[in-house]
């Protein structure tokens, strides 16, 4: 963005965006094992450029098994028990 440019956020809900003609977009996606929004499976983005849309995918992963890892590098106990319920 160049001086005197302002962005205006928006939250795309479907997981699927089309840009218009022109427009920029920033997405974040959120993180494996970190979400915020109550959902705890994975997820990625797909930015396909000959269509110019965004794809938000979700993938389950071993949540179990990934906080026994966390436990055993003695990560804080609520860190580890936000991955089973996405907050």
């Amino acid at each position: 963005m160049r001086e005197g440019e302002f962005a205006i956020p928006k939250v795309v809900e479907d997981m699927f965006y089309t840009l218009e003609p022109g427009e920029r977009l920033l997405v974040n996606v959120g993180s494996v094992g970190q979400p915020r929004d109550r959902n705890p499976k994975a997820s990625w983005c797909l930015f396909d450029t000959e269509t110019e849309t965004v794809r938000i995918i979700r993938v389950p992963y071993d949540i179990a098994e990934t906080q026994d890892r966390m436990r055993m590098q003695d990560i804080a106990e609520f860190l580890i028990e936000r991955l089973g319920v996405g907050r």
